[in-house]
């Protein structure tokens, strides 16, 4: 009988089967400086704003309606008011209601100063009081 010999083969490239992640976070930094240099953000100044406008519009109901018109002039549930009597009579609605719900009817053309000092009045009378602001369809 003859012996056979034993063959010995060595593998003479060793392959490392490990994943390196240097390869996917370069494609991550590259990918992100590609979106930061093609996006394109939104410059406030200048822009032309044609407010109030608004999609989405919910009816309030058990209101305070207290509106401001391009002359400021202020009412109060429809009955024209000094904007010094506003927190008198306001101060007189929410004695009958159990919370203060206010909405604002401001005219496009009023400065938002005037609708900003009308919530403040509304939340000096109540700390939980609801100011909603109307704007059409």
């Amino acid at each position: 009988m003859r012996k056979l010999k034993k063959l010995n083969f060595k593998a003479e490239n060793n392959l490392d089967v490990g994943f390196s992640m240097s390869s996917m976070t370069d494609i991550t930094f590259l990918l992100l400086i590609f979106f930061m240099i093609t996006s394109s953000f939104d410059n406030l100044e200048g822009m032309d704003i044609n407010l109030p406008k608004s999609v989405y519009s919910k009816k309030a109901s058990d209101t305070i309606n207290i509106g401001i018109s391009s002359d400021k002039e202020f009412y109060v549930d429809g009955e024209k008011v000094d904007f010094h009597s506003i927190l008198e009579l306001l101060k007189g609605k929410y004695v009958t209601q159990s919370s203060l719900k206010v909405l604002i009817r401001a005219d496009k053309l009023v400065p938002v100063d005037s609708v900003v000092q009308v919530a403040n009045i509304v939340k000096s009378i109540s700390d939980d009081a609801t100011i909603s602001i109307a704007t059409k369809q």
